[in-house]
């Protein structure tokens, strides 16, 4: 496909997204001297080979989820879950790396217990219902932190259901990532990714390659998410427990 669009539509360069490990995107259009530039990191252990040398752009999912269990840990969080997507992808292996380091250097938790707040699922709402429902019933956290706003909206209709229950502890708070418009509508705590700055930040190196200069320092960037606090935190506080 992209051959043909190369040969039929004119093109002269790509903006690639959603980068993975062994992409072979990035060593196709960099054999055939395409310019591109890509939204994602070229993950470690792409391959075998030395890594490309390419302008890219990414936002920092890691220091995203570490600082949502930062602002949970200042209410007063010790039992903090994660609902993410199944190990193997790379942005929500990033997203949960965040967590578990974060979780990890409170000095409260080691790794055996982790696994125990930690469930992956497909993305979605209704996995995101089901697999906080499960960590209710088992391992009670105070809190949980989603990979997506998708799986935070069902994290955050089952946690008002089990809030419902006679004998609940309490409420448990949410956080999601993405700051959707829903979640702003819905009172949703989440990271929000610098989108507008992230699109401008990936074509600039690549306008720069099309004009025959080289992209510099500029063309690699890790940039920093911000997390956008609601009610869905700071009204479930885990008091004296």
């Amino acid at each position: 496909q992209y051959a043909e669009l190369l040969t039929t539509a004119d093109l002269d360069g790509f903006v690639l997204t959603a980068t993975h490990h062994g992409d072979p995107r990035t060593r196709w259009l960099s054999e055939r001297g395409v310019a591109f530039a890509t939204f994602g990191r070229p993950w470690e252990g792409d391959d075998d080979t030395e890594p490309l040398d390419h302008p890219w752009v990414d936002v920092d999912g890691a220091a995203g989820t570490r600082a949502a269990v930062e602002h949970l840990r200042g209410l007063g969080h010790e039992r903090i879950a994660f609902v993410g997507w199944p190990s193997g992808s790379d942005t929500g292996d990033d997203r949960r790396r965040g967590w578990r380091r974060a979780m990890t250097e409170a000095g409260r938790w080691h790794d055996g217990e982790l696994d125990a707040l930690d469930v992956g699922v497909p993305d979605g709402v209704a996995a995101g219902a089901e697999a906080t429902a499960r960590l209710v019933e088992l391992v009670a956290p105070t809190a949980v932190v989603c990979a997506s706003d998708s799986l935070a909206l069902g994290a955050l209709g089952a946690v008002r259901d089990a809030a419902a229950h006679p004998s609940a502890p309490g409420p448990i708070a949410v956080v999601g990532f993405d700051d959707t418009p829903v979640a702003a509508a819905v009172g949703l705590t989440s990271v929000a990714q610098p989108l507008a700055e992230a699109a401008d930040r990936t074509l600039r190196p690549l306008l720069d390659q099309l004009a025959g200069t080289a992209p510099g320092p500029a063309g690699t960037q890790l940039l920093s998410p911000n997390l956008v606090v609601r009610a869905s935190s700071v009204r479930a506080t885990p008091g004296g427990r």
